[in-house]
Parts: C-alpha cells; structure tokens; sequence
C-alpha cells in the first residue's frame, strides 16, 4: 500500500512542471524543511509479546540543508534531519498511516540523520523545476522506553532516492516539496539487548521494526550567489518583471516584450499594432469583432448582429419594420411596432391557434380548438346543467351512439375551456335496493366519464358520482314509466 502511494505521489510530482527558469550555477542555496516522515514496516518477521505488528507511527521530521549549484542542472549538498515518533501498543498493521502520539506507546524513537544528496533537474527554462535526487548517509537511532526511560541505540549507512518540485517565490526564495525513500543497508552498530524491543537485538533488519522511511517534507529554500539572468534578455532575474522572455525578443529596462500600442499584446505577437488605446483586443493584439461583422466592438454601435447579415459602416444591419430582427432576416418585414416576434420576425403566436399574440384575446387555447379572428373558442363554455337519458345495452355502461354523438359536442366545449370543472352525476329510479342502485349510478357516470376521456378530455377536468335512487334527486314520479326513465339519468355540470 505504501509502495503505491509513493508511485503515486512521484508521479503527480513529476506531472506538476509547466513553464519559467532557475538558473543555478555559481548558487549556494540553504533551507529547511518539514514535516513528516513514514516509517515503513520491515515485515512479519517483526515480532513483540503482543505479536506481530507495524509499532511505528508516522512522526515529525526536522531538517535544514546546504547545497551549491554545479551549472544549471546539478545541485550537491549536505543535509540534516531530526526524526521522532512512538509506537503504538495497538497497531497490528499500517501504523504508519496513523499520526505520532503517545498515547498507546511503549518506546519513543528519535533519530539524527545527515546526507549527501545530489538533485538533477530536468528543465532550467521551466518555472516550477522537478528534479531527481539520490544520496547517502548516516542514520543514528535512539529507542527510549518510556515506561523504565532505558534506552538503547543503532548507526546504520544509508541510501536515498526521491524526487521533487521546486516552486520559486522570488529570485530569493523558493518553497521545495519533496518525496524521498531512505533504506538502511549497511549495519554499522547497535547496543540492543534481546528484548528490549523484538526478541532479538537490531544487528540483523529483519530483527528490526523498519529498514526504510518515507520522508514527504515542504522545504523553504534561500538563495546566495551572483546575478542570473534566466531568459538571456539582457535584464537580470533581479530586476526583470517578464522572467519568461523568448530568446530574441526586445525588450524594455524592465525585461519586458514592447508593446508599442500598450493594448497588452507584445509587438512579436501583435497583428495589429496600431490598435487605438483602450481598445480591447484578442490574443493576436486585433480588436475585438464580438458578432463577426467586420465592424470591431469599438466601433460598433449593433453589437449583437447574426452571422452572415450585412451591416452598414456602424455595425448595424436594416431592420425596416423594427422588430429587432434584421430585413435580410426578416420572413414577416410589416409587423406592426411593438409585436413580439421570433427568430424570423414573425409575430408570435404561442397557443398555434393561427392568431398572433398581439391580437389574440384567448391566449391560452388548447391546441386543436378552432377559434375566431379574436383567437378565442368557437364552442361556447359549458354554463348549462345537461341532462343524458342513455339508453343502456344490458349489462353495460356505455353510452349509446346517439348519447356518443351528445357526448362528442360536449367534450369539444371542455377541452376549448382548459379551467372548467365538470362534475358528472349518475342518478336511478326507485326500483331495486339502494345499494344496488347506488353502484349503478356510478358505474353510469363513470361510464360518461371514461368515454369523455377517450375523446381528448383531461380527466383532471372531471369528477363522476353517483347518487343512487336518493328520493330527494328525483324529477319525475317513479310510478309511471315515463316518469321513471326520466329518473334514470346522468347529468353533466361546470362546477367552476
């Protein structure tokens, strides 16, 4: 796991330069760093009284550091670290992801640590500067148990690699971030008695908790040495406000490209360097041309015409009827003033009822009504009660085709009126039970409803109930026939 999070963390290293330059011949640089460093387990062979574990967790590093540049590639120098963190009593695995505390600790680990590292860098014309680092040195260890305060200690010889990214400030200071893996090779001594910390004493690294550590530091770094000047330019890195000049370019006393029209492109990159001041230009040093006219923004007085409309000297294109849209445009060019119109400068007509807004006094009609030159329904809105008395065939209850043909009128008129509710109610005469009456007069009204429905109706428009045989909705006398059917009814009713 640890193995991968360093490939990791080299690569996003190696992938973060982009741009500017350091030279570093002739510098002496020296600098500190901080703060962490990873112990990493030696593997199972470790083993305490509790068993097999990783003790050590991840501590504080200090360091300061002294280097000299040899040409603009090379960095050699000395190096200094003091190391401390505890173990922990619990940790069976990954204690080196867990942060120093000693809260669970039996022992305390410190260690002195001093190198001699060179550092390649790949690219002195680049900004931010990845480099390659390899060295050796010595490491002095200490265990304290913190319990008895005995301690013991171990020297080894030790070799480095690592890689990091070098971030100047200024031409005098510079943050430093760093990966570096240190591995213990060469035994040089060691006072641990069997027991103290593993069963055995530290002469062999398999006996030993660690052999390697990971060092992910931030270095602050400061700069001594002559004037550089990085881009060649004649200014020195000291005094040049434009550090990144291309080689050849002319600049001012500042390192600067000139910029004779002052409209922020260099001459070298201005294509157009007569540009009036304040004018706000491209990348190429032209003036903008926002709507591609050939009249630039400066000048253009229609900053907002199509592509492909011809303007006049101002930017701005004919519009006779003045809609907005242009007559080159324009499918509809006599729309009275005012008209909202759309992308062809034809009125707008938002219900599609053949009615352009402005002169639509219905503006929401539902599509398909046919509507009047006002743009309003030619049906009239329900304002009456209706009266259905629907032959039924046996056994069901759907309308006749006679009450299908009433029916279909009656939809057209709800549909045109999209904010009426209608209420649809089913009634019976007196014979038969009450129960069975009032399932019939639902099954009648839901009956109306569903066809309603099938013929465009949104039933959100709709209500169904039936009433049964309820004496006091009768209007005819149940004791003749006539009277009778007259009772066996449905009624439909705008209720809004």
């Amino acid at each position: 796991m640890k193995t991968r999070v360093l490939f990791i963390a080299l690569i996003v290293l190696l992938l973060a330069a982009q741009a500017g330059a350091t030279d570093f011949k002739g510098k002496t640089i020296a600098g500190v760093r901080f703060p962490f460093f990873i112990p990493l387990h030696n593997g199972s062979n470790f083993t305490t009284v509790t068993g097999n574990r990783e003790p050590f967790m991840m501590g504080w590093n200090f360091g300061a550091e002294v280097k000299r540049g040899f040409g603009s590639h090379v960095l050699i120098g000395l190096t200094g670290n003091y190391l401390t963190t505890h173990d922990d009593t619990t940790a069976v695995e990954n204690a080196g992801g867990e942060f120093t505390s000693s809260k669970h600790a039996t022992a305390k680990l410190t260690g002195l640590m001093f190198g001699l590292e060179g550092q390649w860098y790949y690219e002195p014309d680049w900004r931010f500067q990845p480099y390659l680092l390899a060295g050796v040195g010595l490491d002095f260890w200490k265990v304290k148990n913190v319990v008895s305060s005995v301690s013991h200690k171990a020297s080894d010889f030790n070799f480095k690699i690592g890689t990091g990214l070098l971030c100047p400030i200024n031409d005098k200071f510079a943050i430093d971030a760093q990966v570096k893996l240190t591995t213990d090779i060469v035994h040089l001594s060691q006072d641990f008695p069997a027991g103290f910390y593993g069963p055995n004493d530290w002469k062999k690294y398999s006996n030993r908790p660690f052999k390697a550590y990971l060092e992910p530091t931030l270095g602050l770094n400061l700069f001594f040495g002559g004037e550089l000047d990085s881009d060649h330019d004649g200014v020195p890195d000291s005094k040049d406000k434009c550090p990144n000049t291309p080689a050849g370019v002319k600049v001012d006393k500042t390192g600067c490209p000139l910029d004779s029209d002052g409209d922020g492109v260099p001459d070298y990159l201005d294509k157009c360097p007569d540009t009036p001041k304040g004018v706000k230009v491209d990348a190429n040093g032209c003036p903008i041309d926002s709507d591609g006219d050939g009249v630039p923004d400066y000048l253009d007085k229609c900053p907002d015409t199509p592509k492909g409309v011809k303007v006049d000297a101002e930017g701005c294109a004919p519009d006779a009827d003045g809609d907005g849209v242009p007559d080159q445009l324009d499918k509809c060019p006599d729309t009275p003033k005012g008209a909202p119109v759309d992308a062809n400068g034809c009125p707008l007509d938002s219900d599609g009822d053949g009615v352009p807004d402005y002169l639509d006094k219905c503006p929401g009609t539902p599509k398909g009504v046919k509507v009047d030159a006002d743009g309003c329904p030619l049906v009239k809105k329900i304002t009456e009660k209706i009266t259905l008395n629907i032959k039924y065939a046996t056994n069901s209850y759907e309308p006749d085709a006679k009450s299908k043909l009433q029916l279909d009128s009656i939809a057209e008129r709800i549909i045109a009126y999209p904010e009426t509710k209608i209420e649809i109610r089913g009634y019976t005469d007196n014979r038969g039970t009450a129960a069975k009456n009032m399932t019939l007069s639902e099954n009648r009204a839901n009956g109306v409803m569903s066809y309603l429905v099938s013929k465009g109706v949104p039933a959100v428009q709709l209500t169904a109930q039936g009433y049964g045989m309820d004496p006091k909705y009768y209007v005819a006398d149940n004791a003749t026939e006539a009277g009778r059917a007259k009772n066996r009814r449905v009624e439909i009713e705008s209720v809004k």
